[in-house]
Parts: structure tokens; sequence; C-alpha cells
């Protein structure tokens, strides 16, 4: 699997680091090097030298993709930039691997004509976490609106797949929401929020 034909100048890039995920984007191609913009995680840039590598994840053609590139050179510029080479193979994940972001979201939920406001605590391509003072029964289907800033108001229908009570919480009610019949089109806007909050 050729790496150009799933990448193209300005795809978002998340560079793994341990136990933290910085934030990146495609900014050139030169022969076989991949040019990105310095990884930056809120506000700061991550420590990298030359002969570092690099574990680095993206979405493309509805899938995750991920592989190792060495860091060849880093070019001090007005937007610092890495140049990469790639090691090894292209690797394959589902959506249902995407990282969750924790996040707190404004959000409605209508069922049975009544609105709830709930608040999400973390999202992913795939579903979210939510906290509510209102009940809803597991396995119960529901249109949910979210608010998602730059993005906009969008609306997901989603499955309650867990739901637990916790009694002295503000928000003591929370469920595990599994998204369903999401349109691709839906589902890039969520994980666009999710790249662009992790800045």
């Amino acid at each position: 699997m050729e790496l150009r034909s799933l990448l193209d100048i300005g795809t978002k890039l998340e560079i793994h680091c341990v136990k933290k995920i910085y934030i990146s984007q495609v900014e050139d191609f030169i022969d076989n090097y991949i040019v990105i913009s310095l990884p930056i995680k809120s506000g700061h840039y991550m420590k990298v030298v030359s002969g570092n590598i690099l574990k680095i994840g993206f979405v493309s053609k509805n899938n995750y993709y991920y592989f190792l590139g060495e860091v060849k050179n880093i070019i001090w510029s007005d937007i610092p930039l890495l140049i990469i080479f790639q090691l090894g193979q292209i690797e394959k994940i589902q959506r249902r691997d995407f990282y969750r972001l924790k996040s707190l979201i404004n959000a409605i939920v209508k069922i049975d004509g009544q609105d709830i406001s709930v608040i999400g605590k973390d999202i992913s391509g795939s579903g979210i976490c939510m906290v509510s003072r209102k009940r809803i029964k597991k396995d119960e289907i529901i249109s949910i609106h979210l608010d998602l800033k730059d993005f906009g108001i969008i609306e997901v229908k989603g499955e309650v797949v867990r739901a637990t009570y916790k009694k002295d919480e503000p928000f003591p009610y929370e469920y595990g929401i599994k998204f369903i019949d999401i349109s691709e089109a839906v589902r890039e806007k969520i994980i666009k929020y999710i790249f662009q909050e992790q800045r």
C-alpha cells in the first residue's frame, strides 16, 4: 500500500508518544520523504531529535491507518517541519479503535418527544459517554444533538449500550452510547472536531 495514495497535503496526523497524542499535518512530499509540521499538543511542541522513530496515525478512505517513521531532519522556520522517512508497512485499524477524546460537550437527547439536556464526557468516531440528571433506559434508541463548536450542531442516532447510576453526583446518570446509522460525513465532522480539540 502506497502512503501517497492515502495522504494529501493538509491531511491531519496523530503522533503517538508514550501516553500522549500530538497533532500534526502533511505539508509536502519530497522524493521518498514526507514533510510534516512539528507535532503539537495544548500549544506545546513535541520534543524530537533526528533519528527518533514516531508512530504516525491518520484517517483515510473510511479507515484509520498508522505507520512508523524516522525523523531524518528538523527544519526550524515560521512553521517548524519534520522530514520523515517511512519504515515498514502501513497498518490499518477499524474505526471502532479510534482514539477517544475527553471533552465536555453540550448536547440534547430527544426521546419520546422530550428534550433532555446532557453533557458529553468523551467522544470518538463510534460513540460518546455522557451524563444526565434524567434516566434513560438501557438499549433505548435515541437522537442526540451535539454542539461541536466550529463544526456546528450535528444530529446522530445512538443506542444506549451502558447505563449506570451514581447517587451523589450532580449528574447521577451516566450512559455509554454507540452511534448507529451514522453517515460518513457526520462521522468525519466528529473526527475533525477531535483533531481540533487535541491541539
